[in-house]
């Protein structure tokens, strides 16, 4: 029988689900979906930064301080600053994409707890 290697399909490595990693799947489809802004956290419904696509999700403080905390670990590992000025800081680069923070939030939901 014959062998080719294009014939291997390699399946992405998901991580076990916890609450917080889908809340920042949660986050990045809604970012996807409604529209991404800067400078503002952004209406209920509407374009929303990461911090207002997260604030707009939040039903429970735990899950979206995991969330929160493993998005701004992600973006900037050991900073002594608070995670919410960090994920907003960088999301208010002038050079930042809502592809690029949408990428993030969805490498943050993978990253090791």
């Amino acid at each position: 029988m014959l062998y080719d290697k294009r014939w291997e399909v390699k399946t992405p490595v998901m991580r076990p689900e916890e609450p917080w990693r889908q809340f920042l799947l949660d986050a990045a489809d809604r970012i996807e979906r409604q529209g991404w802004c800067r400078w503002r956290t952004g209406p209920k419904e509407g374009p929303n930064c990461a911090m207002g696509a997260l604030l707009h999700l939040a039903d429970n403080g735990r899950t979206y301080a995991l969330a929160r905390d493993h998005l701004a670990q992600h973006i900037k590992p050991k900073s002594p600053r608070s995670s919410i000025s960090i994920i907003s800081a960088w999301n208010d680069k002038v050079w930042r994409t809502k592809r690029q923070v949408v990428q993030a939030m969805r490498a943050a939901a993978q990253m090791e707890a």
